[in-house]
């Protein structure tokens, strides 16, 4: 988005909104392709294990808030270089997980 001129700080609010119900759709779909595998952890429903969306949506939902004042009180070259360190060290782990 911020390629298209739209500012960093509100191109990563619009990114996490929208991130939301993108993870809907993502979310029914581990479910139904994993409701009939066998040997899951307790607890799960298809590959969604129900006690870690118990634990870790709340505190997301009460954390999001800190972490949209925070972003926004940073400059935007800060911001974009934060981004880009974290888009370097998931690259990073997604390549060395192919080995």
């Amino acid at each position: 988005m911020s390629l298209y001129g739209i500012p960093i700080h509100k191109a990563v609010g619009t990114s996490a909104g929208l991130g939301f119900f993108l993870s809907i759709p993502g979310t029914l779909f581990f479910i139904i392709t994993g409701l009939f595998v066998a040997n899951l952890p307790p607890g799960s429903l298809g590959y969604v294990n129900l006690l870690g969306l118990i634990l870790i949506a709340p505190l997301a939902a009460l954390s999001a808030p800190f972490g949209a004042k925070y972003a926004h009180s940073l400059p935007k070259k800060t911001l974009t270089r934060l981004f880009a360190i974290f888009l370097l060290f998931t690259s990073i782990r997604m390549y060395l997980e192919l080995f």
